[in-house]
């Protein structure tokens, strides 16, 4: 047998495997450096989270099905692709009141390394003009279960891949599906991400997502540097403005510093990726993020150089739109409107180079892109882009 899949959980057939295994004992097909792990957190704010461990040789990945499908932590021959968040989680989304009245509920649960945003919304809060509440921080997504998990595994093709279903939606309101893909190839240090959102519905629906992608201590320290084929920058507060000319820059950690947000928009390869790499040239190590520029067209850095103890951390952040308040992103078209039963689709890969070698051609590559435009620099915020 080349290929199997196992269902870990379905809802509608009543599946659910609280702990499970695989191995070359369980498989013996299987490469003997490749395991997959299902487990159930106990106690504190992480009980009742599920996390899947995928180890595909070079990479680990650990998902969680609880929180959206997102990545709470990975590892790559050494690399740890995770922040030290002052929030100790997994957290259970039963422990998130994304609705509390000061619209940032969504921060209660914030410690993944990768975690959607969206997909009714995915920006600052907003509210009515009586003060209700009316779309919190970063939406739903991150904080709904997955109502199916897949793993298969295809030895002919080398690969892992696998698959969850989650669903944001109420009745009456804003409905869509999104179906995830992870695929790990055998002994390769990097991973493919391809979601597909859907609405379900009979009327149409908004989207918005982003990609929270964080990266702090160990890897993130003063020196590291963010490559990236630059074509427009727009800084979003006063703050991150004064700073610009270091906007790739990363300094030690300091308590107090204030958040650096950069809006940006990026050169495509042929292919139509765009890659983005964060370096620490001290290590000799990278992260790359290579995602479909015509799905996803915008990016966003977000810098949080605080203290360590209060989070110190950067997001690359490959975006649909901006996160600023919904209302301001519809005005200014950036609101995706899917019709029933329409799909979108977006595609990254990331690649860890955990060596001098690897770094260098990573980096080569997107400097060469890099040289085709000159880079459009906004030196203060600007009202198209930003909600000032």
């Amino acid at each position: 047998m080349t290929s199997q899949e196992w269902i870990l959980i379905d809802t509608s057939q009543q599946i659910y495997l609280n702990n499970w295994l695989l191995t070359k004992e369980e498989f013996p097909d299987l490469p003997e450096n490749i395991s997959i792990e299902k487990m159930r957190l106990q106690g504190g704010y992480q009980d009742g989270v599920d996390l899947l461990k995928v180890n595909s040789g070079q990479m680990e990945l650990l998902i969680c099905p609880t929180r959206g499908m997102g990545i709470w932590q990975a590892s790559c021959n050494g690399v740890q692709l995770r922040w030290n968040s002052p929030v100790k989680g997994p957290v259970h989304p039963n422990w998130v009141d994304l609705y509390e009245p000061s619209g940032i509920g969504w921060i209660s649960g914030f410690d993944e390394w990768l975690v959607r945003c969206g997909l009714e919304s995915n920006g600052a809060p907003e509210f009515t003009s009586e003060g209700q509440l009316k779309y919190p921080l970063h939406g739903k997504i991150a904080n709904q279960p997955a109502e199916k998990l897949t793993v298969s595994v295809d030895l002919e093709q080398k690969e892992i891949v696998v698959k969850g279903l989650v669903r944001e939606g109420r009745l009456f309101c804003n409905h869509l599906t999104l179906e995830v893909t992870y695929t790990l190839p055998f002994n390769q240090p990097s991973f493919q991400l391809t979601d597909k959102i859907e609405n379900p519905s009979a009327s149409d629906c908004d989207l918005e997502l982003l990609y929270h992608i964080n990266t702090g201590e160990p890897f993130l320290q003063a020196g590291c540097e963010l490559v990236a084929p630059l074509a427009k920058i727009v800084p979003r507060t006063p703050e991150a403005a004064e700073d610009l000319e270091n906007w790739s820059k990363y300094s030690a950690p300091k308590a107090g510093q204030p958040e650096l947000v950069y809006f940006t928009q990026l050169i495509a390869d042929k292919d139509g990726y765009t890659p983005v790499l964060l370096k620490n040239p001290h290590a000799q190590q990278g992260i790359q993020v290579s995602f479909q520029r015509k799905t996803l067209p915008y990016f966003v850095l977000w810098k949080n150089l605080n203290a360590s103890d209060n989070g110190y951390v950067t997001g690359m952040e490959p975006a649909l739109n901006f996160p600023n308040p919904k209302s301001f992103e519809k005005q200014k078209d950036r609101v995706v409107s899917l019709a029933p039963k329409e799909t979108y689709i977006t595609e990254m890969e990331v690649t860890v180079a955990s060596n001098a070698e690897a770094l260098k051609s990573l980096e080569d590559t997107i400097q060469t892109l890099a040289k085709k435009t000159e880079p459009i620099i906004f030196q203060k915020p600007d009202p198209e882009w930003a909600a000032l």
